[in-house]
């Protein structure tokens, strides 16, 4: 942020009660001169006084030596204040006179005002005048624009002017637009009225990041800290916390109870006067997004929520809700940025721009996603690319058949083009969801000439000056791979006191942290290179972080990550790739919204006039692509409220079941399902028929079983991909042999024996039989080709005639610009054929054929005019016969041409015959699976269920609820949790909580009733503290390892036979949770328990890290998830106090660095054993275990644990065991995953840390 300069003697600290104040002090000598003697203190005063815009009213002289910081400045409120002025001038060791002298002032103007404001904008000092005015009623919003050190732009003043009438706001504006200053003017607003202020994050890093911001803006005194594992300052008037940590305060609020760590208190939000949600559009996370929707649904109505969102397409139906469910709110969106963007193109043959120029406004704005006219216009540069000339020379036809499935919004079929359109440019452009998400020919074609490597971008950014740049790769090992080519490669980016300057910081680093981080990372930040993602340690990404906001780093590799929100803003952002693996879907295309996230990240305000967003060139995605997601138009936040265990118990603590439905009411899901009944708009009329065929393909897939559908989905497109490597596979050998035809017939001698080949006609695709339009959509091309081979037999359709014939030379004449040549067929006639109806040629001529062109080679030459010809086929032509003609074709016999072939394409063919014999064997496997593959209407369930999948992920849980028609699907799973807490004691009959229900509503775990239950099982009470962290690792809900990774580290017995009983435990729940239809995660991972344990027992990193082949962020990120759980138990209800003791001292032991740092992770004393260090610790474990040895029975081992840890039992506390909860056992967990590559910034659990109340 820019800060005004403040005159030298003005520097403002506090307020004083009944007026603007400031404290002032005189610069240090090397600043400044000195006043000297009373004469020039007192002169050095009027000089402040004018500067403020004030007179003195008294010419008495003033001696004043004093300490800095004790007495006040008056500039508002009445004409008349006293003033204590006080100066410091003291010569070292000399003591401090204190004097004091008055002076009386009085406003010039109320313009002087705006003028201090503007001195000390940008500075915790503009609190102080604010809350001045706010205390003498001149709550003007222009004070509020006045505390910017710029000039705000409409859409931020207008924003403010509405906080200022006390509404509500709804903020949707493009990444870099300057939408936080919004949130910043909540906070002064909140400061002015002497009230507090709570600005939530989804990520623990941004809240960080926020954190050190607003301790500069506002004053560290005025801001405190809330995350899952950091807490500071917690009474402060302005706290940054994660979107889950205030949840929980909202319940902890109502309840009184602790909840999710926080200890409630009533009235805690009392004296809050607005809620910034950052990153608003956080809300359509499939996993997290319910957070939100619960935090604005149970608001206290006097508190204003600021939601900073995006850019995204229903912003009017979010600022509807608002209204409904939370009070008057208003909408501001905007797109205008105050850096323009530039977006462009890399290819092989340099950067090119996106779009033509003067297509965007001047805030760098696209024309919109709506019809033609408003649709910027791709670059002529770029229509040379081999993608557009694929599509444009390949049949559009097909095409046409996609283009008819489109059911355009006023419900009529559309042809896909205007009158004329057809083979058009504008044609391809408005079928791009259709070309770019089908099988439409050329789209997929890969074409590796036009690919530029990372290094040739990276050097062409540098040519251009439009370095410093991220560049986002989807995956780590590419970030890795890509910086370490541009070091290898590529040229120093840095200048040679940048280099100096990098070495210095980077041994500064390593000194304080040696060999932590591994050589290569060191080489390429020592370059001003580097890569940022999960894998790497917190500690270093910071430090990336830094140097490169610093402008030293010149290029980052970094995954989408990066782009959420996290204030790294370079002048050049570059998307490597514009589709991205998504788990089992494979590659799918980002979206518009992911795409504008990162391209968002270019241009820094006050540093570059403009960003640039560069989209790179693929093998597969070309400039259509790029085109298509910048115009297609962003996402739709949509209602992900899942009803969960611990919201259910928070709601029945003080709501009875009623009561909890008619909140649930509130759900943005059933807002919109609510407003969907009423006046239809065109947008809702188009929702509405997506909603129908929703409908009928969740109505048609109820008639078969959902696993027998998946397994004969991925055989069928296991089968389709075979058969497409078997037809690529033929069309590769044929276009050798082809080429060679065509080389060699124009030379083939007269007599020559041909193999002839009709061509084959255009596929006749079998009608699709839709019960609905609308599921036609969703199958393509392949689809209807496998259906014809199912139902006709494997190539049927490609079967062609072949004859034999007597070459006589090529006609001499061209038809249709195609060069033909005329042959004497079996029947005695004349064809003229092109080469492509020649597959082979054999050029030993026979002796009678010889013999005839000797004696009638002159009649031969004769052909016959193209005026007698008849069609014989495609392309392909034929004439009456003469005698001659007649007497050759008695010498033609067939061609093996397959045997001359397999000669020299042998492997070739070998290799085609192996593919097809893999394509016999599935297409049997397929037509095995008899309950879908014998239903007449197969391809319908094929239809539905991707229709199904395609509307459920893009509309959320939405679209499960307006599918309903009404909030029944969100009561539904509500009841359904409800009789899961039922049936393990966590509600009654009633419908009331249950002492174990309360520990179940406090917990905050992924599953709050597989985490409770573990809690209060009979295995764990008796664990060490290092076993219980293991434990707590293995049921924490995480990505699970993969089998595949390397972890070679031993599970002590004690801790594995604990697993083994909890596997019982969860077991049960799972098969409860699956009976009604529920899928909370619940497992138990011995590896993850094995590493939480070594790393409690004292291993070195070094160490740790040689024995397992996880990334260091991986690590970092699991035993951190391990901590956040294990600092909660403290502070949980019913729990057992020995667990409560463990619990602490196994976060003592687990808290080392690097996985707990001071800058990225940091645990509180008071969470952890207190007057106990690891050491201590380590030693007790230690003797303990010489201790065991040594004696005899279950008994003793107690009373020496006992002894060496001071734990006991409370007789109070529950212990729940497995005969409290079950009846029998079944079932074996499967806990085998994937691992998570999500940020380990983001916000886990709300996870929380402190026993006492939040606020004092």
């Amino acid at each position: 942020m820019v800060m005004s300069s403040v005159p030298a003697a003005f520097h403002p600290q506090t307020a004083c009660a009944n007026g603007i104040s400031v404290k002032h002090q005189c610069p240090p000598r090397r600043k400044h001169p000195q006043p000297r003697g009373r004469a020039s203190c007192a002169e050095h005063a009027r000089g402040l006084f004018s500067n403020a815009g004030l007179k003195c009213s008294r010419r008495a002289r003033c001696a004043m030596i004093a300490s800095p910081g004790s007495s006040s400045l008056w500039l508002g409120g009445l004409r008349k204040r006293t003033f204590d002025h006080e100066c410091f001038p003291r010569a070292p060791g000399r003591a401090r006179p204190r004097h004091a002298a008055e002076h009386d002032f009085e406003v010039i103007d109320q313009a002087d005002v705006y003028d201090a404001l503007r001195q000390v904008a940008g500075t915790p000092h503009a609190a102080d005048i604010l809350r001045d005015c706010w205390r003498r009623g001149d709550s003007d919003a222009r004070h509020i624009y006045s505390v910017f050190p710029f000039e705000l732009d409409e859409f931020q003043k207008l924003a403010i002017k509405y906080l200022t009438e006390a509404k509500s706001l709804v903020v949707s504006a493009p990444t870099g637009s300057g939408k936080t200053v919004v949130g910043e003017g909540a906070i002064w607003l909140a400061l002015a009225s002497g009230m507090r202020v709570f600005y939530t994050t989804p990520l623990k890093a941004l809240s960080n990041q926020k954190f050190f911001d607003f301790q500069a803006q506002y004053g560290e005194d005025r801001v405190g800290l809330l995350t899952g594992d950091t807490t500071v300052n917690r009474e402060a008037q302005v706290i940054v916390m994660t979107t889950e940590i205030y949840r929980n305060m909202l319940y902890a609020a109502e309840s009184g109870d602790m909840v999710g760590g926080i200890q409630g208190a009533m009235g805690v939000v009392d004296d809050v006067f607005a809620v910034v949600f950052d990153e608003f559009h956080y809300m359509n996370d499939k996993e997290r997004g319910t957070v939100w929707e619960e935090s604005v649904i149970i608001s206290p109505p006097h508190i204003l929520l600021v939601a900073l969102s995006a850019t995204i397409s229903n912003t009017m139906e979010v600022k509807d809700w608002f209204a409904q469910v939370h009070g008057p709110t208003e909408l501001i969106v905007s797109d205008f940025r105050p850096v323009p963007l530039n977006f462009g193109f890399a290819r092989r043959r340099g950067l090119d721009p996106l779009f033509e120029k003067g297509e965007k406004d001047g805030g760098g704005r696209l024309r919109g996603s709506g019809g033609l006219r408003s649709r910027p216009l791709l670059h002529s540069r770029l229509m040379d690319d081999p993608q557009i000339a694929s599509i444009m020379s390949s049949d559009l036809k097909m095409l046409d058949k996609a283009s008819k499935l489109r059911v355009n919004e006023r419900g009529r079929r559309s042809s896909g083009g205007g009158r004329g359109s057809r083979g058009s440019f504008t044609d391809v452009i408005q079928n791009l969801d259709i070309i770019l998400g089908g099988d439409i020919p050329g789209v997929r074609r890969t074409n590796y000439a036009e690919v530029p490597s990372i290094p040739y971008v990276v050097r062409a950014l540098q040519r251009k000056d439009l370095l410093p740049a991220i560049v986002f790769i989807f995956s780590r090992d590419g970030c890795d791979r890509a910086a370490m080519e541009v070091l290898t490669e590529n040229d120093l980016l840095i200048t040679p006191s940048e280099q100096r300057v990098l070495r210095d910081r980077v041994d500064e680093f390593l000194n304080v942290h040696p060999s932590l981080v591994n050589e290569d990372r060191i080489t390429l930040a020592r370059a001003g290179i580097a890569s940022h993602h999960a894998g790497m340690l917190p500690i270093w990404k910071s430090f990336v972080e830094r140097l490169f906001q610093e402008g030293l780093i010149k290029v980052v590799f970094a995954t989408e990550t990066l782009a959420a929100g996290i204030n790294m803003p370079a002048r050049t952002t570059v998307i490597s790739s514009m589709s991205k693996r998504a788990g089992d879907a494979g590659h799918v295309l980002l979206t518009t919204s992911q795409v504008l996230q990162m391209a968002g990240r270019a241009g820094r305000r006050g540093k570059d006039v403009i960003g640039h967003s560069i989209f790179v060139r693929t093998a597969f995605e070309g400039p259509l692509h790029a085109y298509y997601l910048l115009t297609k138009g962003v996402d739709a936040i949509q209602s992900t409220f899942t009803p969960s265990y611990g919201m259910v118990l928070n709601l029945l603590k003080r709501r009875t079941l009623e009561e909890s439905r008619r909140l649930l009411e509130k759900s943005f899901g059933h807002f919109l399902a609510s407003t969907a009944s009423s006046e239809k708009t065109k947008k809702q009329l188009k929702r509405q028929r997506i909603l129908e065929t929703f409908r009928k393909a969740k109505e048609l897939l109820q008639t078969v079983s959902s696993s027998n559908l998946v397994r004969y989905q991925k055989k069928r497109e296991q089968l389709k991909a075979e058969i497409r490597n078997l037809e690529y596979m033929k069309s590769g050998l044929e276009k050798v042999r082809q080429l060679d035809i065509e080389r060699d017939l124009p030379f083939a001698p007269r007599g020559s024996l041909l193999r002839l080949e009709s061509l084959p006609s255009r596929p006749r695709l079998p009608s699709k039989q839709s019960r609905t339009e609308a599921l036609d959509y969703y199958v393509d091309v392949e689809d209807l080709e496998l259906e014809a081979a199912l139902e006709h037999g494997l190539g049927q359709s490609e079967r062609r005639s072949c004859v034999s014939g007597i070459f006589l030379g090529p006609y001499p004449r061209q038809i249709a610009q195609v060069p033909y040549f005329a042959v004497i067929g079996g029947d005695g006639n004349f064809h003229f054929v092109t080469a492509q109806h020649v597959t082979f040629i054999n050029p030993n001529v026979d002796d009678a054929v010889s013999s005839i062109f000797f004696e009638n080679g002159g009649a031969l030459a004769n052909f016959p005019d193209p005026s007698v010809w008849s069609r014989a086929g495609r392309k392909r032509f034929r004439a009456e016969g003469t005698p001659t003609a007649k007497e050759l074709a008695q010498h033609i016999h067939s061609v093996d041409a397959e045997a001359e072939y397999g000669k020299t394409d042998y492997d070739m063919k070998l290799a085609i015959e192996d593919q097809a014999e893999r394509v016999g064997r599935l297409l049997a496997e397929l037509r095995g699976m008899s309950e879908v593959h014998d239903r007449p209407d197969r391809l319908e369930l094929i239809k539905a269920g991707r229709a199904y999948a395609a509307l459920y992920d893009k509309y959320g849980m939405a679209a499960e609820a307006e599918a309903n028609g009404s909030n029944e699907g969100s009561w539904r799973d509500f009841m359904s949790v409800v009789s899961v807490l039922q049936e393990f004691g966590y509600l009654d009959d009633q419908f009331k909580v249950t002492r174990l229900g309360h520990l179940g509503a406090a917990v905050r775990a992924e599953n709050e009733v597989w985490m409770s239950t573990v809690l209060t099982a009979e295995e764990i009470q008796a664990l060490q503290p290092q076993q219980l962290a293991a434990v707590i690792a293995a049921v924490v809900v995480d990505s699970r390892i993969r089998p595949d990774v390397f972890v070679d580290f031993e599970l002590s017995e004690d801790v594995d036979q604990a697993c083994n009983s909890l596997l019982y435990l969860n077991d049960r729940i799972m098969l409860s949770q699956e009976d009604r239809g529920l899928g909370f995660s619940a497992g138990v991972d011995k590896l993850e328990a094995a590493l939480a344990e070594n790393w409690a027992m004292g291993m070195s990193w070094v160490e740790f890290m040689s024995r397992t082949s996880l990334q260091e962020g991986d690590v970092c990120r699991k035993l951190r998830r391990t901590m956040d759980a294990l600092r909660q138990i403290p502070h949980l209800p019913i729990v057992s106090e020995s667990l409560r003791v463990a619990a602490r001292r196994a976060l003592t032991l687990m808290d080392r660095f690097p996985v707990s740092d001071e800058v990225t992770y940091k645990v509180d004393d008071q969470d952890k054993a207190r007057g106990e260090t690891p050491e201590s610790l380590r030693a007790s474990l230690r003797r303990n275990r010489t201790d065991v040895g040594n004696v005899d029975g279950d008994t003793e081992v107690d009373v020496v644990e006992e002894d060496a840890f001071g734990t006991y039992n409370d007789e109070d506390a529950m212990v729940v065991g497995q005969d409290n909860f079950f009846d029998s056992a079944s079932g074996d967990e499967d806990d085998n995953g994937d691992i998570d590559d999500s940020d380990e910034n983001q916000s886990e659990s709300g996870f929380s840390m402190d026993q006492d109340t939040l606020f004092g």
